[in-house]
């Protein structure tokens, strides 16, 4: 019966054990996923402030295209040349 005893005794502590170390390997997880998340929304930020005008434009979009307007050279006959 003594046997018995300190069997199931072994056994609860081993459960417990296993418990705790799971209990510990996901609160690790969740301190690396959090910061995985940290590291990843200040890379954005960052790369943001980079971007500046460029954000949500075509990378085959003329940024110079302002000064390269339009002009009239010879209103009588239309001709329309790019400057």
């Amino acid at each position: 019966m003594a046997d018995m005893q300190e069997v199931l005794e072994r056994q609860e502590r081993e459960t417990r054990e296993r418990m705790r170390r799971r209990a510990a390997s996901k609160r690790a997880q969740r301190e690396l996923d959090e910061q995985l998340g940290i590291a990843v929304a200040l890379l954005e930020e960052e790369n943001q402030g980079r971007r500046g005008s460029r954000e949500g434009r075509r990378p085959n979009v003329d940024r110079h295209r302002h000064s390269r307007e339009v002009h009239s050279c010879d209103t009588n006959v239309g001709v329309w040349v790019i400057c």
